[in-house]
């Protein structure tokens, strides 16, 4: 009988096992049929590298090394990293982003410097390698000693569990980003923030989200971090130093955290949802996890409780895992049918942690289904573009579908199952109601006329269209405007392209501007002025020059070019103007304006295509706009619609259409709606 003591965590634990226990356990790690067996046959001649670790930490004093070890090298197949000079020098985007954002220069003049001196970033012209069998035993137990030493000496490891341990600071990468010593860089450059916290006599000197506060605080921010999505398309992972910059995306800014909080023994983890139920793409946050709470950072704001995140419209959430799921791994589905979020399941369910309107199980019933053989196991679609996208599993019971821990506060959802690597639809799209019925999109033989201003929600441009309203427009016969008159007052969101707008006096006026309001840096895309007799009236563009970025096309002129792409976006925040000097006074009939937007407006010109959905989707004819809006005659009644932009654009969304308007948001959501304006 051998008698050993394993240091853990500010805790000393005797543990007495025999020694014949302890030689039955090395073995059987290398047994024939063992998991650990099977992932070091994968190896190949990097075996001897992987065999070194686990002999470094077979002494007794070092089990839960050898623990930690055995969970790194379990995982690792599947992961891998790019390497390659194209990937180096794209990294080069990152110091660049930032310095132009710190001079208040657009994201998109790093994004064109970069593709101008290297052109398009090509992922297939890198070199991927996989971990298993690249990795050498030197890097693997550097990363170990570092993971335990931040771990036990940190007063709030106290409160980290050795598989929270294991999860959320142990791993060694955070992606699929190029491998590197991250660990003692991190350390050594943050550490002395926590000093404070650690030398208190608090009780939060032990939680490990008082820590992550402090932490993220510290370091995001106005000024310390800057998001965008314009990045180099197709970009792995961009590692540790790119990372340390703050800057580039939601994942970008996850990375960041996620390498400096596990550098400083902070259990850190990735949480997303797959999709957001108003947009095509997902989103990610980094999240941490507190002795009593759930603390979150979502692009340097900060959220107790995962308050505010709770808002956005979503179905799943998932928290990223080192490790497989096995439950969902051991899903009685052949490869060749999994849903792709469930080819390699690295994540665990977190959807409890954030739902706004949970449901435990949502049932299906069948006879809301298609007709014919129902599968064993099936999925539920979020919708992006004209595609559904699998990501929840569920199961045939009892005669229904049913799908456990739904956030409800989606826009619609699908029924569906994958065969051969198709999706194949057993529902029509659908929604829950308030009253926990289901809502059905269908088709009908009953035809209406539809018409339609936007091919996408406005949800991500409410924050620019609040931005004029208190806005004014002046005339006035003094080129200075210090004897004017107030033509008209925007009281109202710009919902439409071109807004029309009635002045209170006609004039005659030879001075005509648009005055922005208070912190709404007089953003105006396009701004029109006509005559009594309706005839467009043109002049000398006059304003106060000067962008927010530096940038010639935000400066005032951008408002009178005729092309709602472009629009002003003053140096300061109040105070600035633009407008027109018609030559001589002229009588004023009409103003047409246009607020900033990212062009998901109907557009005079551009040609058009409507879909129904009736199974899949089907064409309601092409059609190209004369004005700002779109008069589609004949259209099944009942179903979800999305409208194509033809002649440019990427952005389209579903939506229904009621009373008409078009709908982008489910009636049960609208009373959120003014909570989620404010994340946006």
């Amino acid at each position: 009988m051998i008698t050993y003591t394993i240091l853990r965590p500010h805790k000393l634990i005797a543990v007495t096992i025999t020694l014949c226990a302890l030689c039955f356990s090395m073995l059987s790690c290398s047994g024939p049929d063992s998991r650990l067996e099977q992932v070091l046959a994968l190896a190949g001649s990097n075996r001897p590298e992987l065999e070194k670790v686990l002999r470094r930490y077979s002494s007794p004093e070092d089990s839960l090394k050898y623990r930690a070890a055995v969970f790194l090298i379990e995982n690792m197949p599947g992961y891998g990293y790019y390497e390659g000079t194209p990937l180096d020098n794209f990294l080069e985007y990152y110091p660049l982003l930032r310095s132009v954002r710190l001079k208040k220069q657009s994201p998109d003049v790093a994004v064109d410097s970069i593709n101008r001196k290297y052109g398009k970033f090509d992922l297939s012209a890198l070199h991927y390698k996989e971990d298993i069998r690249t990795v050498d035993s030197a890097y693997l137990c550097r990363n170990i000693e570092w993971a335990f030493r931040v771990w036990e000496e940190q007063p709030w490891g106290r409160n980290v569990g050795f598989r929270d341990f294991c999860e959320y600071i142990l791993p060694y990468r955070v992606g699929n980003e190029t491998l590197a010593d991250w660990r003692e860089m991190y350390y050594e450059k943050y550490n002395g923030i926590l000093d404070g916290l650690r030398n208190s006599g608090c009780s939060d000197r032990e939680d490990p989200a008082a820590a992550a506060r402090i932490i993220t605080d510290s370091l995001t921010g106005p000024k310390k971090i800057f998001f965008t999505s314009a990045a180099p398309a197709a970009l792995p992972h961009i590692g540790p130093v790119a990372a340390d910059y703050r800057s580039g995306s939601c994942r970008d800014l996850v990375d960041f955290a996620l390498y400096v909080c596990r550098a400083l023994g902070i259990p850190c983890a990735s949480d997303y949802m797959p999709f957001r139920g108003d947009g095509n793409v997902g989103h990610e946050w980094a999240a941490f996890l507190g002795r009593d709470s759930l603390y979150c950072q979502d692009m340097g704001n900060p959220m107790v409780n995962s308050s505010k995140i709770s808002t956005l419209r979503k179905l799943k959430v998932y928290r990223r895992t080192f490790s497989i799921n096995n439950r969902l791994n051991d899903v009685d589905i052949p490869d060749s049918d999994r849903p792709e979020f469930l080819k390699r399941p690295c994540f665990e369910d977190v959807t409890p942690a954030y739902a706004i309107d949970f449901l435990k199980t949502l049932k299906v019933p069948v006879t809301e289904l298609y007709s014919g053989l129902k599968p064993k196991t099936v999925c539920l679609c979020m919708s992006s573009r004209f595609s559904w996208v699998p990501v929840a599993v569920g199961k045939f019971c009892r005669g229904n579908a049913e799908f456990e821990d739904i956030d409800c506060n989606t826009q619609v959802m699908r029924v569906a199952s994958v065969k051969d690597g198709k999706v194949m639809f057993l529902s029509d799209p659908f929604y829950v109601k308030e009253s926990g019925d289901l809502h059905f999109y269908r088709a009908g033989k009953e035809l209406r006329d539809i018409t339609v201003f936007r091919k996408f929600p406005e949800l991500q441009e409410l924050w620019l269209q609040r931005r004029m309203l208190g806005g004014v427009f002046e005339g006035s016969n003094s080129p200075d405007f210090t004897m004017k008159d107030t033509l008209h007052i925007i009281t109202e969101l710009p919902k439409r392209l071109l807004v029309p707008a009635r002045p209170r006096k006609s004039g005659p006026y030879r001075y005509v501007r648009y005055f922005g309001p208070r912190n709404g840096f007089c953003n105006i895309a396009d701004m029109y002025v006509y005559g009594a007799d309706g005839e467009l009236l043109t002049g000398k563009p006059i304003g106060v020059p000067g962008s927010y970025s530096g940038d010639n096309k935000y400066d005032y002129w951008s408002a009178l070019d005729g092309n709602g792409e472009t629009s002003f976006d003053s140096r300061t925040s109040y105070g600035a103007w633009v407008g027109l000097d018609l030559g001589k006074p002229k009588e004023i009939g009409r103003i047409v304006y246009t607020a900033r937007n990212r062009d998901n407006h109907v557009r005079p010109g551009d040609e058009y295509e409507l879909f129904y959905c009736d199974g899949n989707w089907k064409s309601a004819g092409r059609v190209t706009a004369s004005s700002d809006s779109i008069l589609y005659k004949g259209i099944p009644k009942g179903a979800l619609y999305i409208l194509d932009n033809l002649t440019r654009g990427t952005q389209i969304r579903v939506f229904s259409y009621d009373e008409g308007v078009q709908e982008w948001l489910r009636p049960r959501q609208q009373e959120n709606l003014a909570i989620q304006n404010g994340n946006i």
